[in-house]
């Protein structure tokens, strides 16, 4: 037994501690889950479960690249469970810090929220390596709308005292979901929000088309339709009815592809994700909103498509910025 005991223990020494940890996590949750009385409410631990998955893939992905990992440094925050590149990371054995202090393969610039102030932690790495995103600080719908104006050679506002008819009020912040349509004109104007043409993105009049479109360095790997009630037009998440991967030749002609990487390059947008409405009336792209810091894929997807999706996405953010690593 001695012997066996001394085995073991030299098993486990050799063992690297990137791949005890996420065996330990997934025993230790797989226990709490086994034991959680039945009354809880299992959906809760949905999350949980999600997590110990990618940590599963993580760990097959560093197998495979002979128990090798690159280093992914996020700063200044660390990127959720449910954000994209959180999950790419996993699916790529990628390890992610936000420890400047450790050498990093590859940099992003990674603070979810609508204004970023320079940063000179960011700033000061970016001397000796590519930051992505250094440059994306401003993600705003009026800085989208006035970029967009200058790429596109239109956009979706509209003066809300002088415009006659129904336009979409929401506010400037990036992600609020707070849209709702008014009557112009109107008097009282609101600093803190823009005011923009209704696109008629309707189909058969019960529900909405958009656009989701990944954006890797010049790589549009593919887009997401996003089919959702005409009634929750302005919706996140739940409120969607169907998302399916399309080609983007399916749904973008070249031309607008070209216009939508020259706005993300205008915007400092290195890495994300834009959505964009087509109008049934006029036959333009609209873009609605950008964002640095992406969560998905879309939840409404099938595990069949979430999975090719995340391997896709996984082989567009690879080949696009692995030579700046």
């Amino acid at each position: 037994m001695l012997f066996v005991q001394k085995f073991t223990d030299a098993i486990r020494s050799a063992i690297p501690e990137v791949i005890k940890k996420p065996l330990r996590l997934s025993k230790s949750a797989g226990e709490w889950l086994l034991a959680a009385p039945k009354w809880i409410d299992r959906s809760c631990a949905r999350p949980a479960l999600r997590v110990l998955s990618l940590k599963a893939r993580f760990l097959l992905a560093y197998l495979a690249n002979g128990c090798k990992s690159k280093s992914v440094l996020t700063f200044p925050h660390k990127p959720e469970p449910d954000a994209v590149l959180y999950k790419l990371c996993h699916v790529l054995g990628y390890r992610i810090t936000d420890d400047v202090e450790r050498k990093a393969d590859l940099i992003i610039n990674w603070e979810d929220c609508t204004f970023r102030l320079p940063n000179a932690v960011l700033e000061d790495l970016n001397r000796r390596q590519p930051v992505l995103n250094l440059r994306s600080r401003d993600i705003s719908k009026r800085k989208v709308e006035e970029v967009h104006h200058a790429v596109f050679g239109y956009s979706l506002a509209v003066n809300p005292r002088e415009f006659t008819g129904r336009c979409v009020k929401k506010s400037n912040d990036n992600a609020t979901h707070d849209g709702r349509i008014i009557q112009c004109p109107i008097d009282a104007v609101y600093e803190d929000a823009v005011y923009q043409k209704v696109v008629n993105n309707s189909r058969d009049g019960q529900f909405v088309e958009d656009i989701r479109v990944p954006v890797f360095g010049e790589t549009i790997p593919f887009c997401y339709r996003v089919v959702r009630p005409v009634g929750r037009r302005f919706g996140f998440g739940v409120d969607n009815t169907s998302a399916e991967i399309c080609e983007v030749s399916d749904l973008l002609s070249a031309n607008e592809v070209g216009m939508l990487l020259q706005l993300c390059h205008e915007l400092g947008l290195d890495y994300g994700e834009l959505d964009v409405l087509r109008d049934v009336d006029d036959r333009k792209a609209y873009v609605v909103d950008v964002n640095n810091t992406p969560f998905g894929p879309p939840k409404i997807l099938d595990s069949r498509s979430a999975a090719l999706a995340l391997k896709r996405l996984s082989e567009a953010f690879e080949a696009s910025f692995a030579s700046t690593s």
